[in-house]
């Protein structure tokens, strides 16, 4: 039985399994959070045998299950009703931990999800630090819904379109330093201080 190469615990058969290009495998888990823990991309250098990884698949059959694999596991809704007790739905994709009865900024249609994963696979090969990646991925998602968008290039002119209302920065990581500007230019709601800090601490991504 293979071992991962990270925790060196077996690769059992139900395992989300990443099969690096020169063969060793590890745990999907495993490795999202080596990409992680130094704010590495796609192009990660193999932890046992130190090659550079070229296979940047992503496990999963269709664009929302392989967008479930980059993100934390669907939970137990995380609101509260009117009675005060806690929810008892499960939580949707990209949602925040909680159902579309508690944040109702849900993806609908199988097209937006392949156009989601796409964009999150897009942000996954350039190195930029885990709050930035959060940050675009969740601007894209409400802009997908807010603006009804079906391709990237849509996405990257919105995007850059409320960038050049800040001339005073040059980069991509100085504006998301001020992402609040970003959601208020587009009257977006920004994410829950809890879910960004979740997200960083465990290195995942919703």
């Amino acid at each position: 039985m293979d071992t991962c190469c990270i925790c060196l615990q077996d690769l059992k058969e139900n395992d989300q399994i990443k099969d690096l290009s020169c063969n060793h495998k590890l745990h999907f888990d495993c490795y999202m959070l080596y990409l992680g823990s130094k704010e590495r991309k796609h192009f990660i250098n193999c932890p046992l045998c130190r090659n550079l990884n070229t296979d940047v698949s992503i496990p999963g059959e269709t664009p929302k299950e392989k967008i479930q694999n980059l993100c934390q596991k669907s939970c137990r809704c995380l609101g509260i009703k009117k009675s005060g007790l806690r929810c008892k739905n499960k939580s949707s994709l990209l949602n925040y931990g909680y159902c579309r009865s508690h944040n109702k900024e849900v993806l609908e249609t199988d097209k937006h999800y392949d156009l989601m994963f796409r964009y999150i696979n897009l942000n996954m090969y350039s190195p930029q630090s885990w709050k930035t990646r959060l940050v675009l991925v969740d601007i894209a998602k409400k802009l997908i819904i807010k603006f009804k968008i079906e391709n990237i290039e849509d996405i990257m002119y919105y995007l850059f379109r409320s960038f050049e209302e800040q001339k005073q920065t040059n980069t991509l990581n100085e504006v998301i330093k001020n992402e609040r500007f970003i959601y208020e230019y587009y009257e977006l709601e920004s994410p829950p201080h809890e879910w960004i800090a979740k997200c960083l601490e465990l290195k995942i991504l919703y």
